[in-house]
């Protein structure tokens, strides 16, 4: 195959890495040759991905022109994409970072790294761990790059809000959700009315179950320490 063939020293056919004729020229343009020349793979390696043709011609003759076969492929373009998770000072090891379609643990380091990931601009990502407030953004993914990750705790209102315990009141069986109460002290007591223990644990779960099916009906007294607060309610066995 021949290739371009276009009147030599008359008609010229340019190439441009880039998405206009002022970016750079790939080498060997402009090609200009009468009986054929292989121009080969042209490939852009510019953000853009895109080539700009331009042909110029003095009208006087007509050869036999060019034509190009265009693929769009990523040119292997793909880079390490590194969170690091603090707390503004102190590394978070085990925050979940999902980011393209991936969910990584953060190590001891606070780090988390996605490797082979294709350029894309506004890529989100997700930051979660029980106890922090979740942390959310958008990366431009076009160079090796870390990403810096700062997640602060949630207040205790927030974690006070978030622990639940259903049915109350119930036949005696109840459940504890803990919501985003994220520490592995936390002990569950449970009294009478008369301040009898009737119930006590260590937190085995974030959803723990609870039988009281045994006990007299009434109400009871629920206490939860978590060792940074005392969290007090009431449950009743109908």
């Amino acid at each position: 195959d021949n290739g371009a063939i276009i009147e030599g020293t008359y008609d010229f056919l340019y190439a441009y890495n880039g998405a206009t004729t002022s970016a750079t020229q790939f080498a060997g343009s402009p090609w200009s040759n009468s009986t054929g020349v292989n121009i080969g793979t042209l490939l852009a390696s510019n953000p853009d991905g895109a080539i700009t043709f331009k042909f110029t011609s003095d009208g006087s003759v007509t050869k036999a022109g060019w034509a190009a076969v265009i693929s769009c492929e990523n040119g292997n373009s793909t880079y390490t994409i590194t969170f690091n998770v603090t707390d503004g000072t102190n590394a978070i090891q085990g925050a979940a970072v999902t980011f393209n379609s991936t969910t990584i643990n953060t190590d001891a380091s606070g780090n988390a790294v996605f490797e082979d990931v294709p350029e894309a601009n506004g890529m989100a990502y997700t930051v979660s761990k029980n106890g922090l407030n979740t942390a959310t953004g958008t990366v431009d993914v076009n160079a090796n790059k870390t990403v810096t990750v700062i997640m602060s705790a949630n207040s205790i209102n927030e974690l006070v809000n978030n622990i639940k315990i259903v049915p109350n009141p119930s036949n005696g069986i109840f459940t504890i959700d803990f919501g985003a109460l994220n520490t592995t002290e936390t002990t569950v007591k449970i009294m009478s009315v008369s301040g009898q223990t009737v119930y006590e644990s260590n937190r085995s779960a974030n959803v723990h179950e609870i039988d009281l099916s045994r006990h007299a009906k009434g109400i009871y007294f629920v206490k939860i320490n978590s060792g940074e607060f005392v969290y007090n309610t009431k449950l009743m066995i109908k």
